[in-house]
């Protein structure tokens, strides 16, 4: 059986007609080389906010009150994005949409270790992108997951870029196969001298480009660091 409805406009007397309005698109999405939202472009106008001292809940974040006025002093300033370095609590990311505010995730792992000579140190990398993903689905306020931030030169020296390359392009995978329609990115260290790459490999992140490939720090090599899996000799 099949029903199809008609919506009519809904007149009172001595008013004019009430017209559904249509659901806005909060989210921000991608729309060739542009960011966009509800139909429109996005430009970024962002600040960063943390990181805070654990509170009394355990969270590096402040007082859902103190958190309020923030925003709402953001939003006086032309303020539309912030970017925090740990994961937001619920509540927080519901504050940030009322406020029309767009929070930038940084998802924090141990980056600054020999990561990739540790299965446990992937596996908890690969979990924290997975909770930081279920903690933004649905959450239009989520401007997009961080999913490495500033891995440190003499580390990508270690592993090689490669390597590197091809576990964040496995950390963006993870985070797409919670939520496919999340913006995933990564952030180096600006003074480092970089090679541009198309994109950080992996088949569910298409979009993600501008990656670049740490390569050492202007003035000399940095020292080889020593795994975290081993003692020093």
């Amino acid at each position: 059986m099949r029903l199809d409805l008609e919506l009519q406009p809904v007149f009172v007397a001595g008013s004019h007609p009430v017209v559904a309005t249509p659901r806005r698109d909060a989210r921000v999405r991608v729309d060739g080389k542009r960011l966009t939202r509800d139909g429109r472009g996005f430009r970024v106008q962002g600040v960063t906010y943390g990181p805070f001292a654990p509170g009394p809940d355990g969270l590096q974040f402040p007082s859902p009150a103190r958190a309020a006025n923030d925003f709402a002093r953001m939003r006086a300033a032309e303020v539309n994005a912030l970017r925090t370095y740990h994961v937001p609590p619920a509540w927080f990311l519901e504050l940030a949409g009322e406020h029309d505010l767009s929070v930038f995730i940084d998802v924090p792992w141990p980056k600054h270790l020999c990561f990739l000579d540790s299965p446990r140190a992937q596996a908890d990398a690969r979990a924290a992108v997975r909770r930081a993903a279920k903690q933004g689905l649905g959450r239009d306020a989520v401007l997009a997951l961080s999913i490495g931030n500033e891995v440190p030169a003499d580390v990508v020296r270690w592993h090689g870029a490669h390597r590197v390359e091809r576990f964040l392009g496995e950390l963006a995978d993870t985070a797409k196969q919670v939520d496919p329609d999340r913006l995933v990115t990564y952030a180096s260290f600006r003074h480092l001298r970089q090679l541009p790459a198309d994109r950080i490999p992996g088949p569910a992140v298409p979009r993600l480009r501008h990656f670049q490939r740490l390569l050492t720090r202007p003035g000399g090599i940095p020292p080889v660091p020593v795994p975290a899996s081993e003692p020093r000799r």
